[in-house]
């Protein structure tokens, strides 16, 4: 019987035409051959690795689940013992006691408690893969010619020769090559292949607030006015703390009401009960004084808990982030309008949001004016910009630097409710140069070719536009869209389309750094 099986699989191996359909056959047909629950098959590449690639009743594997990770762990730890085993008996019984404690702990997960692991080695005597046989009942300790586990034994020789042949052939050209020059080879492609791997990653650094990725929303309650906040911004707390409290008057005088009503009901109930012991006719008046009591009994119960409702509690532990607590006090509120939020502090995230376009402040001059060729050249001239605007400062501290320099200084710096009219005064001739941020001068002197231009050194220091945005839950799917949209439009090019087309110009978004914020 064994020798006709042996034959069969022999058909089998020699009819193989790949290492998966080879691993296939072993794994599943062995089984003509001796009984096991399971099978695996594992091979050994060139860096000493055990990679799980054929198992029982399986006709694909994934390697990396626990299970197949587990085996390989396995199959390198022993790789050693299984390489030392002589030529026709290439077999070792294994246990849990034979591993170290990290992988024998795991033994009852994964196999049953008899296992035999048959090394399969090529022509060379070099081990290229292991046959891990694994069954509920004991292996045989000792073998006879006629038993099938002898059997097995050389079937695994053919096995071995077969995988070698499939798998772990050296090519021709390893073969004509000596093993010293495969080495170097071997390390110069290792060492390329890094290279290659090494990633190139593209980044911004942008303006970011650390945040909590796991936020709840404290509300209102009830509709009702804002007595006094407890705690202070950006507090601990603990679950079940007082956060704020609502105005209890108007709560506390209708208890106060319901608790004397119930009295009065309790006190009737009481006479009619007295009563209905000697006149039968007062049973009546009994039941109704008994409901008028409960029905008070249940108003007082409800306001008591309406009455609790107005201090808000954290439902969790975490920081409880609000506004000024001044600007809560006395203010109403209605049902469910949000008070602050309860953040985690040991879920912290980064909320980043990109600059638009560069803020940096220009001096716009009259086309052709060579009066004015630097910066340093407005001392003594008369110089514009917006009211309050952020420019004004940046040509206030600009005129502050020339004085301090021991330059004259600026004739005088006028102030418009509107760029347009220092744009029209600088036209006239009224102004000697306007103050104002590069990005928005570039539509005016493209409108306006020959009329203005611009010096090519800035007065203050580079400075971007961003837009903003509430800093809540709510609005942090649009900041990081927005945000995600900018950065993607400044990496593929397609914000200096934009720029140039709109502006005439373009303008490099920091990627290496981001100045701090300044008006």
């Amino acid at each position: 019987m064994s020798a006709s099986v042996f034959y069969a699989l022999m058909g089998r191996v020699k009819a193989a035409h790949s290492p998966e359909e080879l691993g296939f056959i072993i794994c599943n047909e062995t089984r003509a051959l001796v009984d096991y629950r399971q099978a695996a098959l594992l091979k050994y590449t060139a860096t000493g690795r055990a990679q799980l690639v054929a198992h029982s009743g399986l006709s694909d594997t994934d390697r990396n689940t626990p299970y197949a990770l587990w085996l390989a762990a396995v199959a390198k730890a022993i790789a050693p013992q299984c390489a030392a085993l002589p030529e026709g008996a290439r077999v070792m019984s294994l246990s849990a006691g034979q591993l170290s404690p990290s992988l024998a702990q795991e033994w009852d997960e994964w196999l049953p408690a008899h296992v035999w692991v048959l090394a399969l080695a090529g022509p060379n005597g070099q081990l290229h893969a292991l046959l891990i046989l694994a069954r509920d009942t004991p292996w045989p300790v000792q073998l006879s010619v006629e038993s099938p586990e002898y059997t097995l034994l050389q079937l695994a020789s053919l096995y071995g020769y077969a995988w070698w042949t499939l798998a772990a052939r050296p090519s021709r050209l390893q073969r004509l090559l000596p093993t010293s020059v495969r080495k170097r080879i071997a390390l110069v492609l290792v060492l390329l292949v890094a290279i290659l791997l090494i990633p190139i990653r593209e980044y911004t650094l942008v303006p970011a607030e650390v945040i909590s990725l796991n936020s709840e929303v404290i509300a209102a309650p009830s509709d009702g006015v804002i007595r006094r906040m407890t705690v202070a911004p950006n507090t601990a707390v603990t679950a079940g703390q007082v956060l704020a409290e609502l105005d209890d008057t108007t709560l506390k005088n209708r208890l106060a009401i319901a608790q004397a009503e119930l009295a009065t009901a309790a006190l009737n109930m009481h006479q009619s009960s007295q009563q209905a012991i000697e006149d039968q006719n007062a049973r009546a008046e009994l039941a109704l004084a008994e409901g008028k009591w409960r029905e008070q009994k249940v108003q007082v119960a409800s306001l008591q808990r309406e009455l609790e409702k107005l201090s808000i509690r954290a439902q969790s532990s975490g920081v409880f982030v609000y506004s000024d607590p001044d600007d809560w006090a006395g203010r109403p509120v209605q049902t469910g309008e949000r008070i602050g939020l309860l953040a985690d502090p040991t879920r912290l995230g980064i909320r980043a949001w990109a600059p638009v376009a560069e803020s940096t402040v220009a001096l716009l001059k009259r086309a052709g004016d060579d009066a004015i060729k630097t910066p340093d050249d407005l001392s003594g001239k008369v110089v514009g910009s917006q009211a309050g605007s952020g420019q004004l400062q940046v040509l206030q501290s600009f005129d502050q630097a020339l004085r301090a320099s021991g330059k004259p200084g600026i004739k005088e710096i006028k102030q418009y409710v509107a760029f347009d009219e220092a744009y029209a005064d600088l036209a006239s001739r009224r102004l000697d140069g306007v103050a104002q941020s590069l990005s928005n001068l570039g539509p005016l002197i493209k409108t306006r070719p020959g009329v203005f231009a611009t010096l090519p050194e800035m007065i203050g220091p580079q400075t971007f536009f961003g837009w903003v945005g509430r800093k809540d839950a709510d609005s942090a799917s649009l900041v990081k869209l927005i945000s995600d949209g900018i950065i993607e439009a400044n990496r593929d090019g397609t914000m200096k389309a934009l720029q140039q087309k709109w502006f005439g110009f373009t303008m490099t978004v920091p990627a290496t750094e981001m100045p701090a914020p300044a008006l």
